[in-house]
């Protein structure tokens, strides 16, 4: 029973080929699948609503597969169009017993933060609306408003991925 023959041979080498190829092929597959089960949340404003002279826009958490405790943000605006004049909770931070509060930082860049004293987890939804005036004089001209440099985080304080929109 010693014998092989050549095809025997080819065999096996084919099978070792195939292991050294799998092998790096399935570690890639793997990372792959990690990079994108580790993508928690998209933040971005929504369209405004327009009540007399007052503008307020939501602000959207989406994807955050139940895992997004607390966040924090920055809404960028032209400060000699609008200013805040108010944040509300949204929906999506009231029903998870967070509270939202903000910072206006420098003219242009208000700090919006949402957060609680448990560990329940913010649903996909409306986290917060800020309400906005025109400036005076600013009357018929249009702003962009954008998330930046948004965090999301879990109950315990790990950091998670975060896009904008």
């Amino acid at each position: 029973m010693g014998y092989t023959t050549s095809e025997q041979r080819q065999g096996t080498k084919d099978k070792v080929a195939c292991r050294r190829w799998l092998v790096p092929m399935l570690h890639c597959i793997t990372v792959t699948l990690v990079a994108a089960a580790a993508q928690a949340g998209v933040l971005k404003p929504g369209p405004p609503k327009v009540e007399d002279v007052r503008y307020e826009v939501p602000v959207y958490l989406s994807e955050g597969d139940g895992q997004v405790a607390a966040l924090n943000f920055t809404l960028s605006y032209d400060p000699s169009i609008v200013q805040p004049v108010g944040i509300f909770p949204g929906a999506a931070s009231a029903q998870s017993g967070k509270v939202v509060t903000s910072n206006l930082a420098e003219p242009g860049q208000y700090i919006i933060v949402v957060m609680g004293f448990n560990q329940t987890a913010i649903g996909n939804g409306e986290v917060a609306r800020v309400a906005f005036e025109p400036v005076a004089g600013a009357s018929g001209v249009n702003t962009t408003l954008s998330v930046a440099n948004p965090t999301l985080s879990t109950w315990d304080g790990a950091e998670l991925p975060v896009q904008t929109g």
